[in-house]
């Protein structure tokens, strides 16, 4: 009867028998790493000179931490293409040439004669519905929950 290690340690050391790095709570087997984002197991293939800074920094907490480190530059969302069709009276019309409608977890207020866009992003999850109401000339957005 074979008794098997279960210890975050020896799972490691399994794991590095095999050719693969544990980082965290990801793994990286060859030039792969398998992590979670957005809570769905996905893979991610680098470059081989990628992987070898991957291979020194799993054994370097200090090299680790400054990888894990939020970028210093930031990206700004300019432009939306697309439409979701997916969900029912998801184009609401705003004014002549204005309209609102949602892609992904976005809000958008689409001017057709400027060809410019309004984007609003506060939203964690697929924008399933959207209304605009006349009176107020308000507009509103929600998301699915993570129940349903």
């Amino acid at each position: 009867m074979a008794v098997r290690e279960t210890s975050p340690r020896a799972r490691q050391r399994a794991a590095s028998q095999d050719g693969s790095i544990s980082i965290g709570k990801s793994s990286m087997i060859g030039n792969t790493v398998r992590a979670k984002i957005g809570g769905r197991l996905t893979a991610l293939s680098y470059p081989p000179q990628e992987t070898a800074k991957l291979s020194r920094a799993s054994r370097a907490p200090a090299e680790m931490r400054r990888l894990r480190a939020p970028p210093s530059q930031s990206l700004e969302l300019e432009h939306v293409y697309g439409y979701n069709g997916h969900t029912r009276q998801n184009l609401q019309r705003v004014g002549n040439s204005t309209c609102l409608f949602s892609l992904g977890c976005l809000g958008v207020v689409y001017d057709t004669e400027s060809n410019a866009q309004k984007i609003f992003s506060g939203h964690t999850a697929e924008v399933t519905a959207t209304a605009f109401c006349d009176v107020t000339r308000m507009a509103a957005t929600g998301q699915k929950t993570r129940d349903g």
